[in-house]
């Protein structure tokens, strides 16, 4: 049965979303979800397809990523990115790779800080309060479902 499963999970990873890809350059894609997760639910979504929740580097990938995202269907509640804060020092992260978050896009008065009510802080990506705003980042419980976007990078 073990064999049978293992079979199965390959030929999903293989062929989950390549349709559903959105080019950026030469060597880089994004998956839009259309679901809602948890942080770590779309985390393992990502992972599944052979993918990683979608880190931001520079200013013009997140100008890539924000045409991107206002092309997609959302309801407005936002977007997981792969940022994480270290609980003990407040620091951010990068999910794919540990990478210490340089590059920022923060709103106005974020981040804030949820890791002290034990629920973790993660990187959203979404418009505050329903306005027009551009598409800026926001730290909130990693609890919360929101939909998510997954980066694939082609060796």
């Amino acid at each position: 049965m073990k064999c049978v499963i293992g079979v199965l999970v390959l030929a999903f990873c293989a062929t989950a979303y390549p349709n559903d890809l959105v080019p950026l350059g030469a060597s880089t894609s994004y998956y839009v979800s259309t679901t809602k997760k948890s942080f770590i639910g779309a985390w393992i979504n990502c992972k599944t397809g052979g993918m990683d929740l979608a880190s931001v580097t520079t200013a013009a990938e997140q100008a890539e990523l924000n045409t991107t995202v206002g092309s997609a269907t959302g309801d407005g509640e936002g977007y997981w990115l792969g940022g994480v804060a270290e609980n003990v020092s407040g620091d951010w992260y990068w999910s794919d790779s540990a990478r210490r978050v340089i590059y920022t896009n923060w709103g106005t008065g974020q981040p804030r800080d949820y890791g002290s009510e034990g629920k973790g802080s993660c990187i959203r990506l979404g418009n505050f309060y329903g306005t027009s705003q551009p598409l800026l980042w926001q730290a909130v419980s990693c609890e919360y479902k929101l939909y998510f976007i997954c980066k694939y990078t082609s060796s």
